[in-house]
């Protein structure tokens, strides 16, 4: 199975805090399972400034574990890359199933509209998005947000994983 993993950052982006080691160990459980071909497209975000960059010198990285880690140079905002949309069509036509993190990140309108095109299901996991939500209230922001997710996801190609 082809699975694509997409994430706003990734290893070693430590800065992001708990779900960027919780979706490498998940990465690298995944790539040990036969007949599994992992690939991750990320941005090569370190934090929330412009120059906050991983020192990143191949594309794709490839991991011990086996598999290729794109890492696209953020053009725009924390982790917005022109890059990861031109890769993003590419690897999601490669791919049978999209793994999706995070909620309210450049990659996941996208990600979601360019899977939408090619028939994809997503396995999307919000990574505490919600509950930041019910602690912080909500916004017109991230109304808007999960309001055009919805319109753009096709009914029964989206599973979450929480």
């Amino acid at each position: 199975m082809k699975v694509l993993f997409v994430t706003p950052s990734y290893h070693p982006a430590v800065a992001w805090g708990g779900p960027i080691k919780s979706s490498y160990d998940l990465c690298n459980q995944l790539a040990l399972i036969p007949n599994v071909e992992l690939c991750v497209v990320t941005s090569d975000t370190a934090g929330p400034q412009m120059t906050d960059r991983l020192p990143i010198d191949r594309f794709p990285l490839f991991f011990a574990e086996g598999y290729p880690v794109y890492f696209c140079r953020k053009s725009f905002g924390t982790s917005g890359s022109i890059t990861m949309l031109r890769l993003l069509v590419e690897r999601i036509r490669w791919c049978e199933v999209v793994y999706l993190t995070a909620i309210y990140s450049f990659p996941s309108i996208p990600t979601i509209l360019i899977s939408r095109f090619f028939k994809k299901k997503i396995l999307w996991s919000p990574r505490g998005s919600f509950l930041a939500d019910q602690k912080m209230g909500y916004s017109l922001k991230k109304f808007a947000w999960r309001l055009l997710c919805r319109l753009f996801i096709r009914k029964g190609d989206l599973v979450f994983h929480v």
